[in-house]
């Protein structure tokens, strides 16, 4: 024989009169607190302006998803976003030289090619 008297508490965090009752509720995060990390936009504007316009392009649109994801919370994800912009704005000076290279090759290849016929 059981004593009613000793069953365990209602869990609070459960809603009882919805179908999914024995799901948990979710958990309200806080808003962060402080500034978001730096979005590199400038940057990566630059770097996609002057320097390799498809790595330039991929650190503007991380750079662009930092504040979104600041205002919702998700501050390890924007942390993340961050690094990325500002990395692949750096890929994209450190490929400027490789790719003025292989464009003058291409250009004195054409002149050659000129020259020759």
């Amino acid at each position: 024989m059981t004593d009613d008297r000793w069953a365990p508490a209602p869990d609070p965090t459960r809603d009882r009169y919805s179908a999914w009752a024995d799901v948990p509720a979710p958990s309200q995060s806080p808003l962060p607190i402080g500034t978001p990390p730096p979005s590199y936009l400038l940057f990566g504007i630059l770097t996609a302006v002057f320097c390799f316009l498809p790595f330039g392009i991929v650190s503007v649109v991380k750079g662009r998803s930092i504040e979104p994801l600041w205002a919702q919370g998700r501050c390890t994800e924007a942390r993340r976003a961050s690094r990325a912009a500002r990395n692949w704005a750096i890929a994209a000076v450190v490929c400027t030289p490789i790719q003025l290279a292989f464009v003058m090759v291409a250009f004195f290849l054409g002149i050659l090619a000129l020259a020759v016929s």
